[in-house]
């Protein structure tokens, strides 16, 4: 998941809002997937297939931190104070929702206590539960795409932050050091990533915690190929409108259909191409993704995509009390094609499809103040810090 919107990119003065647009759309259907409820929404294939939509962000990623930062990385000093800007804006939100699972997996058997009602796991940090202690500081380092550990632990969407932020180090360190040969070198290693998630991933692009750091790099220098051909030559669109339709139809199609079979390893390609047609910014659709509502839930994505996963293990204590009030089975657990799984029911599809709405209005809702406490607060104190400072005078002497 990028954590920097392309609004955000100075680079060449371009704001690609289109695609910040995209970015938020892309949140809401991963977060909706996530939730687990037995609604119509649940069932429609590309809500189910939205863990690909993580493959869109990198390459996203690749594409707007490359306009960002391919003409001011020339020395490891600059490489250093993109890095520290990058881990500025990536800990602060990163580090308070792993406080707050940590919190609430105190707080549980406090509340269990007081009300009687059984907890579900045996104790606070149950070894066999995703809250690990072990996998705190993994957490803390951003290295949950290493399969240090073998599960998701904690905030499970978060592996792909960790994956993000050492990717950046591999681009830091690509365009220093081979500055002429930068594109050959990406080239190489997007194929490489690419051949090495398809051999040792058992399933496919949806390998997370195991080898989620070479899935980065595959659709993260797609992104950044697609940023290289769009400032080769960028192109006056005829009939863009409807290239834009198509490309949408494309993407949906793929991600629904594609899913889950061995021809999703192609996603970052699909989507280097969906992000090339849609940073021309010249159709109908570009239009309508450039529109207050929707560059809104572009700017709180990141939000909402740290956040969301909190917000369901909120909503599964609370369901859990519920349920032993009332003494109706409201949280199931099932076993799908991934494993053993918790699907929220209490009333029919369409009850459940109004629950979802109103789970997505809340969870923007909240992103929207974690974005405006946390995100910026922390990033702005953290490019306020001394080493900081020192860093951009430094750059600005050279």
């Amino acid at each position: 998941m990028t954590d920097i919107t392309p609004r955000q990119a100075s680079g060449t003065g371009q704001q690609f809002l289109a695609l910040d647009g995209w970015r938020g759309i892309c949140a809401v259907f991963v977060a909706t997937m996530h939730l687990g409820a037995t609604s119509h929404i649940a069932d429609w294939r590309v809500v189910e297939n939205a863990y690909l939509f993580v493959d869109f962000f990198f390459v996203l990623s690749g594409f707007v931190v490359t306009h960002a930062y391919i003409d001011r990385l020339r020395s490891t000093d600059d490489a250093a104070f993109m890095l520290w800007r990058r881990l500025g804006r990536l800990w602060p939100l990163h580090l308070a929702v792993l406080a707050g699972f940590i919190a609430l997996e105190l707080i549980v058997p406090l509340v269990a206590a007081l009300t009687g009602v059984s907890r579900g796991a045996a104790s606070a940090f149950d070894p066999g539960s995703s809250a690990l202690l072990s996998a705190v500081p993994t957490h803390v380092f951003l290295l949950q795409g290493f399969w240090i550990h073998d599960r998701l632990t904690w905030n499970a969407p978060s592996w792909s932050i960790g994956a993000e932020f050492w990717t950046y180090v591999v681009f830091a360190v690509v365009v220093v050091a081979t500055r002429g040969r930068a594109v050959a070198v990406a080239i190489t290693i997007a194929v490489l990533a690419a051949v090495a998630v398809a051999w040792l991933s058992k399933d496919y692009m949806a390998t997370e915690h195991e080898f989620g750091f070479l899935r980065c790099l595959f659709g993260f220098f797609a992104g950044h190929l697609v940023y290289r051909a769009l400032q080769l030559r960028r192109l006056d669109l005829a009939m863009a409108s409807w290239i834009e339709g198509l490309a949408i139809a494309g993407l949906m199609g793929f991600v629904a259909y594609a899913g889950n079979t061995r021809f999703e390893l192609a996603a970052p390609i699909v989507f280097g191409v969906v992000v090339w047609v849609f940073a021309h910014d010249q159709g109908v659709v570009s239009k309508l993704l450039q529109c207050r509502p929707v560059q809104l839930i572009g700017l709180w994505s990141y939000s909402i995509y740290m956040v969301h996963s909190l917000w369901i293990a909120v909503l599964h204590r609370a369901l859990t009390v519920l349920e032993q009030w009332t003494g109706h089975v409201l949280v199931h657990d099932v076993r799908g094609e991934s494993g053993a799984m918790q699907m929220i029911s209490f009333g029919n599809a369409s009850v459940m499809d109004a629950a979802t709405v109103l789970y997505l209005i809340v969870l923007i809702g909240l992103s929207a103040m974690t974005w405006r406490w946390i995100e910026m607060p922390g990033q702005r104190y953290w490019n306020g810090t001394l080493w900081t400072a020192l860093a951009w005078r430094t750059a600005a002497v050279r």
